[in-house]
């Protein structure tokens, strides 16, 4: 995720973004962090809806979704003179986007996607490791095997059919917790 350093200048980077009241003080939030663009759009999509109402959130998200466009092209096209216009709208562009600024305390947090993404992604590596043992066995592709499994999913508890298709215990006890 991040380390101590790096969440440190990211979390003085958001209260320069946030809370900052001139574009001009928040176009160098960016400029001093070792962190990657990705994680910078993640953190400030988390704590934007806690930071901002909502015709100033509909502005700020418009100005991430323009740098998104712009983030996009870099990858796509390699033009790297881009980097300036994401830099600008992240710290500027949601800068500007509010009227007065949040003098309330908000904790800013890390996002949680990666980890939720990371979990799904562990969750379904099970799932497709019984349905390419049950694709061996049951002479269909493993696309067809995993459309068919929450079906197949009940005779596969039985002894003879988890032995048959070398199930593990630890897949044994997903299919179980189903």
């Amino acid at each position: 995720m991040c380390v101590a350093n790096s969440c440190v200048t990211i979390l003085n980077s958001g209260l320069l973004i946030f809370k900052s009241s001139s574009a001009k003080n928040a176009l160098e939030a960016l400029d001093d962090i070792d962190v990657d663009f990705n994680e910078v759009f993640l953190w400030i999509d988390e704590n934007l809806p806690k930071e901002y109402s909502a015709k100033a959130l509909a502005k700020a998200y418009e100005h991430i979704s323009r740098a998104d466009i712009f983030q996009s092209r870099i990858s796509r096209q390699q033009h790297w003179r881009f980097l300036v216009y994401i830099s600008n709208l992240l710290t500027a562009g949601i800068s500007s986007a509010k009227e007065e600024k949040n003098s309330s305390f908000v904790k800013y947090q890390p996002t949680m996607r990666v980890l939720k993404i990371w979990q799904a992604k562990m969750k379904l590596a099970k799932k497709k490791e019984i349905a390419a043992k049950l694709s061996l066995h049951t002479h269909l592709s493993e696309t067809q095997a995993l459309k068919q499994l929450p079906y197949i999913l009940p005779a596969l508890t039985d002894k003879n059919v988890a032995q048959e298709l070398g199930l593990t215990n630890e897949e044994l006890d997903w299919i179980r917790n189903r």
